[in-house]
């Protein structure tokens, strides 16, 4: 009889899927541009508390490691939003819902 700790399972695959991100980007973009993404002087807190987010889960303080990771992406990643919203506007279903009067409000102060 096989028991599996669900804890050790998710935290191996929080971990498959930050290592497949990073594998990911550095496909497409190449590895020099991503290391140079990451080692940008804007970027360096974001990478920091990126990277060590996912060390904080392989030391397997997975709930804290997630959420300083988060902080960290949102940092390396937030200047992609306004594009994100953008294109999500032009789609039939979703545009229409970004344009109901309390959402309209919440997303016009985050494309500020």
């Amino acid at each position: 009889m096989c028991v599996f700790n669900s804890s050790l399972t998710s935290e191996t695959h929080i971990l498959d899927r930050k290592l497949l991100f990073l594998s990911g980007l550095t496909l497409i973009i190449g590895p020099q541009k991503t290391f140079y993404f990451f080692a940008r002087k804007q970027k360096l807190r974001g990478t920091v508390c990126f990277i060590g987010g996912i060390l904080l889960v392989f030391l397997k303080w997975p709930f804290v490691g997630v959420i300083v990771e988060t902080f960290g992406f949102l940092n390396l990643f937030g200047d992609f939003f306004p594009v994100i919203l953008t294109f999500l506007r032009q789609l039939p279903f979703i545009g229409n819902l970004l344009q109901l009067p309390y959402i309209r409000d919440i997303v016009k102060n985050e494309m500020k």
